[in-house]
C-alpha cells in the first residue's frame, strides 16, 4: 500500500491548480486558434478555387456571348444569300422560258446575202414573215436556200410570184421557227 503525503501548503497548490488551468486554458486556446486558422486557410481555398471557377464561368458566358452575336450574323447572311438565291432563281427560270428575238435577227444578220434588204418583219406564234427586195432572182435564190438550210428554220413557204422578175424583186416568206432558237443560250 502506497500511502502519498502531501507536503505542500494549501497556497501551493492553489498556485499549482491555477497554473495547471491556465496552461490548459492555453493549450485550448492554441488549439481552437489553430483550428480556426486551419479552417480559415481551408476557406480562402475554397474561395479563391471558385471564384476561379466564377471568373472562368463568365469568361464562357461572354465568349457564348459573342459566339452567338456571330451565330445570329451567320445566319443572318444565310438568310440574306437563300433569299438572294431564290431571286437568282427566279430570274434564270424567266430567262429560260423568255423568247429572245434578237438570236432570230441574228440569224438573218448571218443569212441575208448582198444585195437582199429586209423591209418588214412580223412574227406570230413562230411563224415569221419577212418582206424584202432583192437585187437579182440570184441573191434571192440564195438567200431562200440559205434559209432551207438552217437549223432553226423549218416549213419555208416562198410564193412562185417572188420570181418572176430577174431584176430589184419584191419578195414575202413565211417560216416557222423553232422555239429553242430563241431560248436563252
Amino acid at each position: 500500500m502506497k500511502i502519498l503525503l502531501n507536503l505542500l501548503p494549501e497556497e501551493k497548490k492553489i498556485a499549482l491548480v491555477r497554473k495547471f488551468r491556465y496552461r490548459f486554458f492555453l493549450w485550448q486556446t492554441t488549439l481552437v486558434l489553430l483550428l480556426e486558422l486551419y479552417y480559415v486557410a481551408i476557406l480562402g481555398g475554397v474561395y479563391t478555387i471558385v471564384n476561379y471557377q466564377v471568373k472562368i464561368g463568365q469568361d464562357s458566358i461572354a465568349t457564348f456571348n459573342q459566339f452567338n452575336e456571330e451565330a445570329k450574323r451567320l445566319v443572318g447572311y444565310q438568310e440574306e444569300f437563300r433569299q438572294v438565291n431564290a431571286e437568282a432563281e427566279r430570274v434564270i427560270r424567266y430567262q429560260g422560258s423568255h423568247l429572245h428575238w434578237s438570236a432570230l435577227l441574228s440569224m438573218l444578220q448571218d443569212l441575208i446575202p448582198n444585195g437582199v434588204v429586209i423591209v418588214e418583219l412580223m412574227t406570230k406564234e413562230y411563224v415569221v414573215s419577212i418582206s424584202g427586195q432583192a437585187g437579182t432572182r440570184e441573191q434571192f435564190l440564195q438567200f431562200e436556200d440559205a434559209l432551207k438550210g438552217s437549223d432553226c428554220v423549218s416549213d419555208v413557204r416562198v410564193p412562185i410570184s417572188n420570181l418572176f422578175s430577174r431584176k430589184e424583186i419584191d419578195f414575202q416568206i413565211d417560216f416557222k421557227l423553232k422555239k429553242e432558237c430563241l431560248l436563252w443560250p
